[in-house]
């Protein structure tokens, strides 16, 4: 029993000594020897116990105190949940609509592409790009390498060559019509595969948590945007498989200095500029009207293009007065 009053003892001791210095084993046992007057064969075993829990570090020599590891938050936590369902729930497919043409590997596409623009951008083969922190619920910019930067797991080598070679091997011209249809298509591709990954996960965290969870209502409107988004995959693959890119309609907006930036999304706005409803997220049933939006850097200038079915033509007019309209300032301040 005193032997064990002793360790327990000379724990406090050691880590107020390690809190002023980083010390060598022997230093270590004379410090606390002088401290304490235990014997030191007994403090020699003790530095070892708390060397082994890792409630110490040894460096080579030295022995000091490890660095405290802050408890995870309630964020953290739920983002440590989700990382742990995301296994096994990666979608791997080519969205092409000729299967029968498809290359046996699917790859890691770009939805902004490699050559071109990422290369542009890059500094020392690296770019900055926002990635989520543990939390999940807030990200930050940070390097990633380009050539795994904006990649997707969404077409077979095949297709993405073929499809894609009139943006990744042609500079873009101002209102070419098929080009600014291939931009919106793969920026559409990427946010399929990305929703039906974040169903896989959902589906996968409710057969833990069980009904009643908010997760339920997280599924439901992950699975209404699927819905939607199939429903525009019809439309986008007949038009790519005929060539006609009329299906597209495209806001260009040119700025004059060559931003080293780069955007590839589809996105759906709930009001316009003006606080003027464009799409009402309550009703369920309705369709949602998307916008494609790419950016990039070319001969130095920087192409907006905005992007979104004919159809809605007359939903998204509000551009023209609200945004197209506008001083090239204003225009950045609201893009």
């Amino acid at each position: 029993t005193s032997f064990l009053r002793e360790m327990a003892t000379l724990k406090p001791f050691i880590e107020d000594i390690l809190k002023k210095n980083t010390l060598d084993f022997d230093k270590l046992v004379q410090q606390v020897y002088d401290e304490t007057k235990v014997d030191k064969d007994k403090i020699k075993t003790r530095i070892n116990k708390l060397v082994s829990e890792g409630l110490l570090k040894i460096d080579k020599e030295n022995i000091s105190l490890p660095k405290p590891q802050r408890p995870l938050g309630l964020k953290e936590e739920f983002g440590k949940f989700v990382r742990t369902m995301s296994k096994n729930t990666k979608i791997s497919e080519c969205v092409h609509p000729d299967k029968s043409a498809c290359s046996e590997k699917i790859i890691k596409a770009h939805s902004i592409q490699n050559n071109g623009i990422l290369s542009k951008i890059a500094k020392n083969g690296e770019v900055m790009q926002i990635k989520f922190d543990e939390s999940i619920f807030t990200g930050d910019l940070s390097k990633v390498g380009r050539r795994i930067a904006t990649t997707f797991t969404g077409f077979c080598g095949k297709h993405d060559n073929d499809t894609f070679e009139p943006i990744e091997k042609k500079s873009y011209e101002l209102g070419n019509k098929e080009q600014e249809f291939l931009f919106a298509y793969r920026a559409f591709a990427r946010e399929l595969i990305v929703k039906q990954q974040a169903q896989n996960i959902n589906l996968k965290a409710l057969k833990i948590a069980g009904s009643g969870s908010f997760l339920e209502g997280i599924g439901h409107y992950t699975k209404i945007a699927i819905r939607d988004l199939f429903s525009i995959k019809t439309k986008l693959d007949e038009s790519l498989s005929k060539k006609d890119y009329e299906l597209i309609e495209t806001k260009q907006i040119v700025l004059d200095t060559e931003y080293l930036i780069s955007v590839s999304s589809i996105f759906s706005i709930e009001f316009d500029f003006e606080g003027n409803m464009i799409n009402d997220l309550s009703d369920e049933e309705t369709e949602v009207k998307d916008i494609f939006l790419t950016i990039f850097p070319q001969d130095g200038k920087t192409y907006v293009l905005i992007s979104y079915l004919k159809k809605d033509s007359s939903t998204f007019k509000f551009l023209d007065s609200q945004l197209i309209g506008l001083d090239e300032q204003e225009q950045i301040n609201r893009i």
